[in-house]
């Protein structure tokens, strides 16, 4: 029975990253890291469809995703923050 992959994300720098690997070991070999990523909770295995389909779509092929700003919920009570108030004399 041949092995299943599995599509691994981390966020690296600016981008995130997916890869379809077989093994974590093999997706910290496409990453080309030498510490495991894994461990240190910047990789994981994801289910986002979207993601999945591009990753097994070019196996063993690091593919460079924008990462999408968070957006928050406003808040109407908060008062926004002025810059222009706390700018104290010239730079």
């Amino acid at each position: 029975m041949p092995q299943s992959r599995k599509v691994y994300e981390a966020h690296l720098g600016f981008y995130d990253t997916v890869v379809a690997a077989f093994s974590q070991k093999s997706a910290l070999a496409a990453w080309g890291s030498s510490t495991d990523l894994f461990r240190m909770g910047i990789a994981r295995i994801t289910t986002d469809p979207a993601k999945v389909k591009a990753a097994l779509a070019k196996p063993d092929l690091v593919l460079r995703l924008c990462r999408k700003p968070r957006t928050r919920k406003r808040d109407s009570k908060r008062p926004r923050f002025d810059y222009a108030s706390t700018l104290v004399g010239r730079f």
